[in-house]
């Protein structure tokens, strides 16, 4: 089977993450090729790291004319990961976070928006799936708010 890349998107540490049909999603670590197969060894330049691109058609990927890789490389030897449950984990620890750093309470986050407490706790302990704006309204007392940002510098 020919697995078809829908998009790709360079890490930290020489990683790639890579998005397939049907929400399947795999970060594969170019390490190993870069530090053991020469014709990768370029690929050890960050610069040029990040310029990798999806080929016409989606069956693989590459940086240039003379390095590529295939989908099927990606997706057979990749970790599947789901990205929105970690960016979701990664925003609600920050969400903690900006509340701890001003030194507010859960009560007066909810004196200050008007979000319940309860709905605060449920939220910072993920059993919850907050809406945005809830999210919105709980930040705002602390300072802080919401922002689109590169997948090349999130957590994952």
């Amino acid at each position: 089977m020919f697995h078809k890349l829908i998009s790709i998107y360079p890490l930290k540490n020489y990683r790639l993450l890579g998005f397939f049909p049907g929400q399947e999603n795999r970060i594969y670590d170019m390490k190993p090729l870069i530090e053991h197969a020469a014709p990768f060894a370029p690929l050890h330049n960050e610069e040029f790291f990040t310029r990798v691109r999806v080929d016409a058609g989606g069956h693989g990927i590459s940086w240039n004319d003379d390095i590529d890789l295939s989908a099927n490389e990606i997706y057979e030897h990749g970790t599947a990961i789901d990205v929105a449950s970690e960016e979701k984990a990664t925003l609600l620890q920050a969400v903690v976070a900006a509340r701890q750093s001003a030194g507010l309470s859960q009560s007066a986050i909810e004196e200050a928006s008007g979000v319940r407490q309860p709905v605060i706790a449920r939220m910072e302990n993920a059993t919850t799936n907050p809406q945005i704006d809830t999210i919105l309204k709980a930040l705002a007392p602390s300072g802080k708010t919401l922002a689109v940002v590169d997948l090349k510098s999130a957590a994952l």
